[in-house]
């Protein structure tokens, strides 16, 4: 198969998930012998490890023969399939305008609608940059279903869009289904797929030989990922479990504020190291990976935790933590620090149960790994 990977963004896979995740993709269909290429509409790093597909930048916004370029290309590479990672206005424009034959799916890699379920701390806690972002903030949460109707009217029209331009939708659980048909009831269920994230590494280590140790990971902020939540939970487990550490691995604009947090209350063995370059040696020191998040689209710290043999815990605040914690590797929990903390404090005291919930971890994310996601993307593509 001859197959296009579309962005307006560079897939530089260490910028980002989707990059990561493309890169993955892209590596384990040129091993199956498949014809790969990547287009980006966008200026940026190109991939230093996006193995040998080819790579191509075109600027639509000042390229004024981007169309020809484009159509030129997909007919020299003989482009049958499209894969559009990135659906938003530009790649809208850009496949509505083109001539081809080739057939498009396009992916959504986020939770539709996801201003649905959103709370008042949630909105309070999101950052602004401007008085207009701020004024909407405020109004937001006094009226949140105002924030819902703007942000879900625009979302639907970008479903919309790329649906009129698309052979497929793809989302990347199943459970997702359910928010787009009730905003779009005539939505045609045969255009409906869904292919979870491959893991992105290759499962590695055991719990009875790992430290005692438990860690965040993720960008520092307290809006939607709710790093403080980590360290209120961990204000509450660290005088009872001396033997433990805890890690919060991560940059961001609350960074700060969460060390302020930490230092004020004089939490005590709790590290934050910033950026991590080797978050894989991270996860195979850890027993315990927290999700604080009060939302996420596919968590790839949980799947790459349970990739190391950790047992993972998060907040019961998205679709698809069900997806990837079943009870048996982990749990979830209301988003609440206490509720939490008493959970890990069980896990704590109970080695026995830990190293039996980390066993559990191989076999829940063996449907994750590479081989598997691929398999549904050719089978998917095979069908159009």
């Amino acid at each position: 198969m001859n197959i296009l990977f579309l962005a307006y963004f560079p897939m530089e896979p260490s910028v980002g998930g989707i990059q990561r995740v493309t890169d993955i993709l892209v590596k384990e269909l040129l091993r199956r012998g498949n014809d790969v290429s990547c287009l980006s509409l966008q200026l940026g790093p190109l991939a230093t490890d996006l193995t040998t597909a080819p790579q191509y930048y075109i600027n639509v916004e000042q390229d004024t023969n981007w169309k020809k370029h484009i159509e030129d290309l997909i007919n020299e590479r003989n482009i049958e399939y499209i894969i559009n990672q990135s659906p938003n206005t530009l790649t809208y424009h850009v496949l509505k305008l083109l001539k081809t034959k080739a057939k498009i799916v396009s992916v959504f890699h986020t939770q539709p609608f996801l201003d649905d379920d959103i709370t008042r701390r949630q909105i309070l806690n999101t950052p602004t940059y401007n008085l207009k972002q701020r004024s909407f903030k405020y109004l937001s949460f006094i009226f949140p279903y105002i924030r819902s109707l703007v942000f879900g009217l625009y979302e639907k029209q970008t479903i919309l869009n790329t649906l009129s331009v698309s052979d497929k939708v793809c989302f990347i659980s199943e459970r997702f289904f359910p928010r787009v048909l009730h905003h779009i009831p005539d939505f045609p269920k045969e255009k409906l797929a869904a292919i979870n994230n491959p893991n992105t590494f290759v499962p590695n280590g055991s719990v009875s030989k790992k430290e005692n140790l438990i860690v965040w990971v993720g960008r520092v902020e307290n809006g939607i990922k709710n790093t403080i939540d980590f360290v209120k939970i961990w204000e509450r487990l660290y005088n009872n479990h001396p033997s433990w550490n805890a890690i919060v691995a991560g940059d961001g604009n609350d960074l700060d504020v969460v060390k302020k947090y930490a230092y004020k209350h004089q939490i005590a063995n709790i590290q934050f190291i910033g950026r991590c370059s080797d978050v894989e040696s991270l996860y195979q020191r850890a027993k315990i990976v927290v999700v604080t998040s009060f939302s996420e689209s596919w968590c790839m710290v949980l799947t790459e935790g349970l990739a190391h043999g950790c047992v993972v815990c998060a907040y019961d605040t998205y679709e698809t933590v069900h997806d990837i914690i079943n009870g048996s590797n982990g749990f979830v929990s209301i988003p609440n620090p206490k509720v939490m903390a008493a959970k890990l404090d069980f896990l704590m005291n109970e080695p026995s149960e830990l190293e039996k919930m980390s066993k559990a971890t191989y076999n829940s994310i063996k449907k994750y790994n590479v081989e598997s996601i691929v398999n549904q993307w050719e089978q998917l593509l095979k069908s159009l």
